[in-house]
């Protein structure tokens, strides 16, 4: 075990401190840096957050008053002709779109029909 007597010392010389005093205080000036973008995301994220919730209640009134509209309008057959309708107009659409796909099936078997000839 070392005495108090015995403490060793090493010298370090002026260039080498100032170096190391200077490496020092750029690493905190990074860190700083660091830390101030963080609090900028921060602040900025709480910001899209307030925007996203204002958006979403606008959206949502505005999608309650066309409702309203649209159920103070008159309807000339009522609303259960205006379920029938949507759904007809589903079938007719799902319909015209099975009749492409077959028409379209038909058109490439010719085809291949053609030129297996």
């Amino acid at each position: 075990m070392q005495n108090k007597d015995d403490v060793l010392y090493s010298q370090i010389d002026f260039e080498s401190a100032l170096a190391a005093k200077k490496d020092i205080l750029e690493i905190e000036r990074g860190f700083l840096s660091i830390m101030q973008k963080i609090e900028n995301y921060q602040s900025l994220r709480k910001k899209e957050f307030v925007i996203k919730l204002k958006l979403k209640n606008t959206l949502k009134e505005a999608k309650d008053k066309m409702n309203q509209i649209n159920e103070s309008l008159p309807h000339p057959n009522g609303e259960k002709a205006m379920k029938v309708n949507k759904i007809e107009t589903e079938k007719n659409f799902k319909e015209t779109k099975k009749s492409k796909i077959e028409n379209d099936l038909k058109e490439i078997q010719a085809k291949l029909e053609e030129l297996s000839k």
